[in-house]
Order: structure tokens, then sequence, then C-alpha cells
């Protein structure tokens, strides 16, 4: 039969041992994102491919690369400003001079890029709208 000391000192010892490896050290490791090459490919499927939230300058004309979105001329913007989410994906909303307001996702930031050439007296601070 095992003494009831030893049998306590085995216990401590455990439990030292489950305490060291719970050191903060242990504890704040976390799963690290690696990029992975198929995010990249994605990506880039998503641009040249699919072109999903492309837009282009078309002589005075603002034309997204897929023909269901709106177009829209550059005189009938009235004010823009560009607004960022919690997810980091700028949303561009835009004023037109007859009282409509459209937002739009500027995931490759071309949009605002335009903006910023054609209509850039017309853009607002960020916390205006």
């Amino acid at each position: 039969m095992v003494p009831v000391e030893r049998l306590e000192k085995d216990v401590k010892a455990n439990e030292r041992t489950q305490l060291n490896s719970r050191t903060p050290q242990h504890r704040n490791m976390g799963v690290s994102v690696v990029r992975h090459p198929m995010t990249r490919m994605a990506r880039w499927f998503e641009r040249n491919v699919f072109r999903i939230d492309i837009y282009e300058l078309r002589g005075d004309e603002i034309i997204p690369a897929r023909p269901r979105e709106i177009r829209f001329r550059v005189e009938e913007i009235s004010s823009w400003q560009q607004v960022f989410l919690s997810l980091g994906v700028p949303i561009i909303v835009i004023k037109f001079n007859d009282g409509r307001r459209v937002e739009l996702s500027d995931k490759h930031e071309d949009l605002r890029r335009i903006l910023q050439d054609v209509a850039t007296g017309r853009e607002l601070p960020w916390d205006a709208i």
C-alpha cells in the first residue's frame, strides 16, 4: 500500500506541472492567419476575370465593368464621400443633383481614384454624412 504522504506529494507535483503549462506565453498563443496563395488567386480572378467592383471612366461617364450596376455621368454628381465599414471594405456614397443617393462598394478603390481625378472639389470629409 502507498503511503498517504506520497499520494499527496504526487498530487501537488501534478498540480504544479499543470500550472507551469499554463503560463501566459502558452495562453496567448493563437492561431496565426497565413495568407494562402489561393486568396491571391481568388482576388486575381475576382478582379480580372469576373470584374467584380471594377469601375471605368469613359468620356464623362463612370461605368461599372458589370453591366447590371448603375452608370452615371460626372456632371450628375453633387457630392461624394468615402466611408469605411468595420470589415475594411470602402463604401463610396454618391449624392446626385436630383437628390438620389447611391452607396457603392469600392473593394479595389477604382471608383475613388476616378472620383478624385474628375470630381475632386465635390468630395466630402468622412464624417460629413
